[in-house]
């Protein structure tokens, strides 16, 4: 997972994923307890299976979150706010 924000998240998967394609997510936040949890859906992916810079990882992708429980959406809510105070201080 990388380039968290309110509206989704970016990862890096070997999973032939596809545009459109729901997903369930479950996933931990660093340096925080309990589990984010929710349904996204990817909305763009980037193939990288020809690169050879990116071994190990065949794809990019950007996944929307569709739904995403409150506490969860608490959760990210603050870790992103968190993240984006530190860079600017």
């Amino acid at each position: 997972m990388y380039n968290l924000s309110i509206g989704g998240l970016g990862v890096k998967t070997n999973y032939p994923i596809s545009t459109g394609e729901r997903l369930t997510l479950s996933f931990h936040l660093p340096n925080t307890i309990g589990l984010v949890n929710g349904v996204g859906q990817v909305v763009w992916r980037q193939f990288h299976g020809d690169n050879p810079g990116r071994r190990g990882t065949l794809f990019t992708a950007g996944i929307k979150f569709l739904k995403i429980d409150r506490p969860s959406r608490k959760a990210v809510h603050d870790y992103v706010r968190m993240s984006n105070s530190s860079l600017v201080g």
